[in-house]
């Protein structure tokens, strides 16, 4: 009996043994196959078998040659990875550049952009285009049915039915609070990268950059366009000629004609119709330049002024023809001179301080420095000058009020006041005489006859 207990016992310890074992191989076997599935799934998400078919550092050179009607093909690489490289460009050679690298270039170290990654977010547009062109490619049939609602172009329907898609499958959205206040000490609400971060909000000059620069992956021809304080699309298709403005900064997508622009968000006159670059397709360099603007606001904001003033002055170089390009470089300029000029009273105990490098040139307490009339100096603020001039009289002319002065507000309100001044005989009476010749160039604006009849 006695060995016969113990015999079960041995038997039933080593039941025991092989269930423990059995347990722990169970238990390895759950936590591989575990392992072994999200490891899977990690591989099948990131897509390797796609991201090894180009490597990404920068963006496409495309010959007209690979694209066909709807179509884009990377055809080489330019490996541009910083804004120094971008600006080293010759501006022919813009037009070869991905509009969304350069804006995302031009963000580089700004504040809101610390982490900036240009590589995710140039693989986010292309995953983008890759979705939302394989969408309308589906909903095609849905234009052939009713070709009327678009205008009978199969382009418009192709450029709305992919903003619609960037708007609702990504959830890319205006950010309209910071707008109103026309913040942009956060690069993230003026560049691209915040659309393309986790927030996916921008504003009226971000929107329309993701839009386009999708657009141009799928082998559209958009372009940047501006008028008074926005920015909108247009398909600008040199060879057909096929031609209509898509705007995105609104709720849905719509398609308003180039007379609208014209009357908002703000009445443009006739001067910036002529000589500014309201309404008119950018170039690669236009695109570059309102770029540089918008970083220079960013720095500025920032209170980073010397740098705002190389991104003012990069601006202006790429588009010498746009006085909007260079108003913000004669403000941050002036901005510094003033304080240039603060500090030096300061040490020299007196306000009466003249520079001399500048002939004639004195600085007011008050007054910035770019509204005085014209005086000997650098070429710069000369040609300043009269390009306010010129806008100051136009909108005059139209009786346009000092608040819809596109920046210059004060400028045209001192005008006004100062006319009003020299109809009075005793304004030119209370005027005290130069102490030298110089001075004398500070009095060209007397009307003629007036400072004769004055004095007598």
């Amino acid at each position: 009996m006695r060995q016969e207990g113990n015999k079960r016992r041995r038997r039933k310890s080593k039941n025991n043994e092989v269930k423990r074992i059995l347990f722990f191989c169970t238990c390895f076997a759950f936590l591989f196959g575990t392992i072994l599935i999200m490891t899977a799934f990690i591989f099948i998400e990131s897509k390797p078998w796609k991201r090894g078919k180009r490597t990404r550092t920068v963006v496409y050179t495309i010959s007209p040659k690979d694209i066909d009607r709807h179509r884009l093909t990377d055809v080489n690489y330019v490996q541009i990875r910083s804004l120094n490289q971008l600006l080293a460009l010759p501006p022919d050679e813009l037009e070869e550049v991905d509009i969304g690298l350069m804006n995302l270039l031009c963000a580089q170290g700004l504040k809101g952009a610390d982490n900036l990654d240009i590589d995710k977010c140039l693989a986010i547009l292309d995953e983008w285009a890759e979705t939302v062109g394989a969408d309308i490619e589906k909903l095609l049939p849905k234009y052939n049915e009713h070709p009327e609602q678009y205008d009978n172009s199969e382009n418009m329907f192709r450029v709305v039915t992919m903003c619609y898609g960037l708007k609702h499958l990504f959830r890319i959205h205006y950010n309209l609070e910071n707008m109103k206040d026309m913040d942009y000490s956060d690069s993230s609400q003026i560049f691209i990268h915040g659309l393309l971060g986790d927030k996916r909000e921008g504003s009226c000059v971000s929107l329309p950059v993701v839009c386009t620069a999708v657009g141009r992956r799928l082998g559209y021809p958009l372009k940047l366009v501006e008028t008074g304080l926005h920015l909108f699309i247009r398909w600008d298709d040199d060879k057909t000629g096929e031609r209509f403005n898509i705007e995105v900064a609104c709720p849905g997508v719509q398609t308003p004609p180039d007379e609208e622009y014209m009357e908002r968000p703000r009445k443009l006159s006739n001067l910036e119709l002529k000589r500014g670059r309201f309404l008119k397709s950018f170039t690669a360099a236009d695109a570059l330049s309102f770029f540089l603007v918008c970083r220079g606001h960013n720095l500025a904001d920032c209170d980073r002024i010397c740098e705002a003033q190389i991104a003012f002055a990069y601006a202006y170089s790429y588009s010498p023809d746009y006085v909007n390009n260079i108003i913000p470089l004669a403000v941050t300029v002036d901005a510094e001179l003033r304080r240039m000029w603060l500090e030096d009273c300061e040490l020299m105990k007196t306000d009466n301080i003249r520079y001399t490098s500048w002939s004639g040139l004195r600085i007011d307490k008050q007054l910035p420095i770019w509204s005085y009339p014209p005086v000997p100096g650098p070429e710069f603020f000369n040609k300043l000058r009269i390009l306010q001039q010129e806008l100051a009289k136009e909108r005059m002319l139209n009786n346009r009020l000092p608040e819809d002065t596109d920046g210059l507000p004060d400028f045209v309100e001192r005008q006004r006041h100062t006319q009003e001044q020299m109809k009075n005989p005793s304004y030119w009476l209370n005027q005290q005489q130069p102490a030298n010749p110089q001075d004398d160039l500070m009095r060209k604006t007397t009307p003629p006859g007036t400072q004769n009849s004055g004095q007598q």
